[in-house]
């Protein structure tokens, strides 16, 4: 289940909310296509590996699926750069630690 919003609802929302619920929704969220998008399911608990990762998108970034077996209490990794746009703040943290 997410929850999404245009450029404008985002910055609106920055205005609007206090820094409390502005920190929980920056650090669940991330921009695809000029989208920011919230992550309210247990899909907000998957963590990045750009080569080790065992969920991958669909090709119309619509679903995820496993790419292999994933083993009971394994951590779910995936690719942020596969989907997120250059701009994404979790991606410009990861490039910033390369």
């Amino acid at each position: 289940m997410d929850i999404t919003y245009s450029a404008d609802e985002w910055l609106t929302l920055q205005e609007k909310v206090n820094k409390h619920s502005l920190e929980f929704l920056t650090r669940y969220a991330y921009k695809e296509n000029g989208t920011y998008i919230v992550c309210m399911d247990n899909s907000q608990f998957m963590n990045h590996s750009d080569d080790n990762f065992n969920l991958t998108n669909s090709s119309d970034l619509k679903s995820m699926y496993a790419t292999r077996d994933i083993e009971e209490n394994e951590e779910l990794l995936c690719n942020y750069f596969e989907y997120s746009d250059e701009d994404d703040h979790h991606r410009i943290f990861l490039v910033s630690r390369q």
